[in-house]
C-alpha cells in the first residue's frame, strides 16, 4: 500500500495547447496511472475552472483545484501553470495535506515512510527547479537575425532570480555570435523589480564588454522612468518599437 499520501507530493506535467501530457515525472503514475490528459484528473467540478484557468494565452498562473486519484479519491490542489513560446506549457500540482488522519503503523515503518517520501520530494524539487531555470532561459531567445545582428526579446516579469539566467544565456550567446548590434526588446516584459533592474544594468556593461552595441526597443514610460532613476548613463540607444529598430538598422 503506498503511503504517502500525506507528505505533499509534487506533480510534473509537459503539456500541450490542448492540455494533452506529452511528459510526466514518475510520482504521477503511482497516483494517477498514466493519464493522457490533465483533464483526466481534474473532479468533474473543478474542470471547467481548470480549463479557463490553463491556456496559453495566460502565461503563467497559479490557483486551486481538485483533482481524483487513480482510487476515485478527491483531494484539494493547488495548480502553478507557465507556457513556452511553442506552445507547450508546464503544470506543477501540489497536493495539500488530507484533512482526516490516517490509522498509525509502527514508528519505525513511519520513520522510513517519512524517509522514503523525502527522497522522493527532493528528486521532485529538482526537477523543478530545472524547469524554472528553463523557462527562464526560454524568456530571453537569442535570434541572429542578420551577420551583424541579433534580437533578444525578453518576456514576463524580470526579478532576479529570472535575470540571473537571462544573463548567463544571453552573454554567453553573444560571446560565440559574431554580431556587431544586439536588438533587445522589452516589448512582452510587464515589471521590473529592483534586482532585475540592478541584473539588466549588469547584462548591458557584460555586452558592451564584449565590444557589441546594444539597441533597446518597445520599452514603457514607466520602464523608461526605472531605467532613468537606476541612473542608466551608458551608451545605449533606444528605439519606440521592434519594427522602428529593425527598419532602420537591418
Amino acid at each position: 500500500m503506498h503511503q504517502v499520501d500525506s507528505m505533499l507530493p509534487v506533480f510534473i506535467f509537459k503539456i500541450n495547447e490542448n492540455l494533452h501530457i506529452l511528459e510526466y515525472s514518475p510520482l504521477v503514475k503511482g497516483f494517477f496511472a498514466a493519464p493522457s490528459s490533465i483533464m483526466e484528473i481534474v473532479e468533474n467540478d473543478s474542470k471547467e475552472k481548470v480549463r479557463q484557468s490553463i491556456q496559453p494565452d495566460i502565461r503563467q498562473n497559479t490557483f486551486e483545484a481538485n483533482i481524483i486519484d487513480k482510487s476515485g479519491k478527491v483531494f484539494l490542489a493547488e495548480f502553478f501553470t507557465g507556457w513556452n513560446s511553442d506552445l507547450s506549457g508546464e503544470v506543477l500540482i501540489i497536493k495539500k495535506r488530507e484533512e482526516k488522519t490516517q490509522g498509525a503503523g509502527s514508528v519505525d515503518d513511519l520513520k522510513l515512510r517519512l524517509k522514503e517520501a523525502d527522497v522522493e520530494l527532493l528528486k521532485e524539487k529538482e526537477r523543478a527547479e530545472e524547469i524554472i531555470v528553463e523557462n527562464n532561459r526560454l524568456s530571453a531567445p537569442f535570434i541572429c537575425v542578420t551577420e551583424d545582428m541579433a534580437l533578444v526579446p525578453l518576456f514576463g516579469e524580470i526579478d532576479k532570480v529570472k535575470v540571473k539566467t537571462m544573463i548567463e544565456h544571453i552573454v554567453k550567446s553573444a560571446y560565440k555570435a559574431e554580431v556587431k548590434r544586439l536588438l533587445i526588446d522589452l516589448t512582452a516584459v510587464g515589471h521590473i523589480d529592483r534586482e532585475g533592474l540592478a541584473g539588466l544594468a549588469e547584462l548591458f556593461k557584460s555586452i558592451q564588454v564584449l565590444g557589441k552595441d546594444i539597441i533597446v526597443t518597445g520599452i514603457n514610460p514607466n520602464q523608461a522612468q526605472q531605467l532613468h532613476h537606476r541612473g542608466f548613463s551608458m551608451e545605449i540607444e533606444f528605439s519606440h518599437s521592434l519594427q522602428a529598430a529593425i527598419k532602420e538598422f537591418v
